[in-house]
């Protein structure tokens, strides 16, 4: 068993803050795409559609509701989703060479 310690050495926290960093970058990212992919989509819509095009009030209802369901839906999908898939990915694998490395720093 390991003796207990007092404090965390800092190398390890900035080992696991760059992790989290890592993360929530990807993440954000990912959910950011969501946004601009309803957005946009919203406007292919409205712009699309004739009759929107023409009239303002069905047009901002219509765009209103595409934003409230597409941007909340496509963002906790691309970043909850997939953001998080690779941002883990990616971030475990920076956190176990960083790990390597400091122990080989430590047993010297």
């Amino acid at each position: 068993m390991h003796a207990a310690v007092e404090i965390v050495p800092g190398d390890i926290v900035d080992i696991l803050r760059r992790q989290r960093k890592t993360e929530s970058t990807i993440v954000n990212s990912f959910a950011f795409l969501g946004v601009l992919i309803a957005v946009i989509g919203g406007l292919g819509v409205v712009l699309g559609i004739p009759y929107l095009r023409d009239h303002l009030l069905p047009a901002t209802i219509v765009y209103a509701l595409i934003l409230l369901v597409g941007v909340r839906g496509l963002a906790g999908f691309f970043g909850g989703y997939y953001g998080d898939r690779i941002g883990y990915e990616r971030a475990r694998r920076a956190t176990v060479a960083s790990w390597k490395e400091f122990e080989e720093k430590r047993t010297r």
